[in-house]
């Protein structure tokens, strides 16, 4: 089986693990940021307003599913191919002016954090190459 190279397999965990790491930390932050904002402090009371991925890291989410379906992927079709999550961010709606739509703009803040940094990446490579 090609796919199921050893050298392949931990060039797709290397490749893939600073961009994976880095999305899912500027997600959580900022639905964590956003809550802040309205009036929940629980987030930045237990240290998860932080950059650092280590705090956003789920055992089986971010580490054992992915690793685990990398492999299996290359072993079967030949293709990379994993889900996973992170540690959830706490929100507290009780603390929420408004709770029914602050909720939904937390909800919607970490879609939007990574649609927004991947645009600015396409604009900064379409610059560069273009």
């Amino acid at each position: 089986m090609q796919g199921l190279d050893i050298n392949s397999i931990i060039f797709y965990l290397a490749a893939g693990a600073i961009p994976v790491l880095l999305a899912i930390t500027l997600h959580e932050v900022a639905h964590g940021w956003v809550a802040y904002k309205l009036g929940d402090s629980t987030a930045k009371m237990l240290g998860r307003l932080t950059i650092n991925p280590f705090k956003h890291i789920d055992p089986v989410g971010t580490i054992a599913l992915p690793v685990g379906m990398l492999i299996l992927s290359l072993a079967t079709m030949g293709q990379p191919f994993a889900l996973g999550w992170a540690k959830p961010i706490p929100v507290n709606a009780r603390f929420l002016k408004h709770p029914r739509r602050d909720m939904a703009l937390i909800a919607l803040t970490g879609g939007a954090c990574i649609k927004l940094s991947h645009g600015g990446l396409v604009g900064h490579l379409t610059r560069l190459i273009c």
